[in-house]
């Protein structure tokens, strides 16, 4: 299989200026074989008209509209985008960034090997593509953990998958409405072999960051983005307590707890309740007096203003009792 059919897919939604560039950067590549699966996510800023203008005589590109039936978002079209594909390996892409020419060949080179993943560098860049840094992927032997610590930066281009590993896995989650990546990653990779895959540290690809990327739009605080968050930081608590590693476990602790303060500091009652509930189910009597502490904290915080009381630093240094 040294020449296997590779599907790109790309949701959009409302970036027809952007989709253009993205899929002239497609058509650059050194590596031919491949399909362009796009699904538009309910766009009308006239992205179908202006693609099927552009690259009318290419017949790599395919556009889909997301049926009515599928949730809308881009989990649900990029799942969608996966039935539609035919390619035994698949890389999902996002509608405002750049391939680089080898963003394909680079990791083709290792498809012979058999790696379930084949995962290559990329590079920041603002909106007019000017470069800020190299998007470097860490060679390494437990790419969960590392992934999990933020030593390893995978982003949506970062990975080419052969179709039969994702084949029968739950893809992308519909009902988060950000850390789409980290949670799919996070699962994916979870007692991920380093036989399984394959660390390139090439850059391949241009990440655009803009203003109305979802990056940018979650500096400000929204409930909706934070109960997405915490939700993703108590399934990887829930992992490292399995698996038993005591970096993981304080990780997701101190995350969880800088959650539980802003939480308090916006008002946000249903990630207070959440992550105190988490903290019950997950860490159990071994850590009851934390967790007590922690209620006592949040009732004092509340009372008399978050700002007013200096235990954040104290309570993020408490280590966690797993031992069994």
């Amino acid at each position: 299989m040294s020449n296997p059919l590779i599907s790109i897919i790309i949701p959009t939604y409302n970036r027809k200026h952007f989709l253009i560039e993205t899929l002239q950067s497609v058509i650059q590549q050194n590596y031919t074989n491949w399909e362009c699966v796009i699904i538009d996510d309910g766009s009308t800023d006239g992205t179908e008209e202006a693609i099927n203008k552009t690259f009318a005589s290419e017949n790599r590109i395919s556009f889909y509209k997301r049926p009515s039936n599928v949730a809308k978002g881009a989990n649900s079209s990029r799942n969608y985008g996966f039935k539609k594909s035919q390619g035994q390996y698949v890389n999902w892409f996002d509608s405002d960034d750049i391939m680089l020419p080898n963003f394909l060949s680079d990791k083709a080179a290792y498809i012979d090997d058999s790696y379930d993943l084949i995962i290559a560098a990329g590079v920041l860049t603002d909106e007019n593509l000017k470069t800020k840094r190299v998007l470097e992927v860490i060679q390494t032997d437990a790419i969960y953990k590392d992934f999990v610590l933020s030593k390893l930066n995978l982003l949506t281009p970062s990975i080419l998958f052969k179709r039969s590993f994702l084949e029968g896995k739950q893809l992308y989650s519909d009902e988060l409405l950000t850390s789409h990546e980290t949670e799919f990653y996070s699962r994916i990779l979870y007692k991920c072999k380093p036989t399984q895959y394959k660390i390139v540290n090439i850059p391949t690809y241009l990440y655009r960051s803009h203003n109305d990327s979802l990056t940018v739009d979650n500096t400000s605080y929204r409930n909706d983005f934070k109960k997405s968050e915490s939700f993703v930081l108590m399934t990887n608590l829930k992992r490292a307590l399995e698996l038993r590693d005591a970096d993981l476990i304080q990780s997701a602790y101190r995350m969880l707890v800088n959650q539980l303060f802003r939480a308090i500091k916006y008002k946000d009652e249903y990630n207070i309740r959440f992550i105190l509930e988490t903290f019950e189910t997950c860490l159990g009597n071994k850590n009851k007096g934390l967790i007590s502490l922690l209620k006592a904290l949040v009732f004092m915080s509340q009372k008399f203003g978050i700002h007013k009381l200096r235990w954040d630093k104290f309570i993020k240094r408490k280590r966690i009792n797993y031992e069994r």
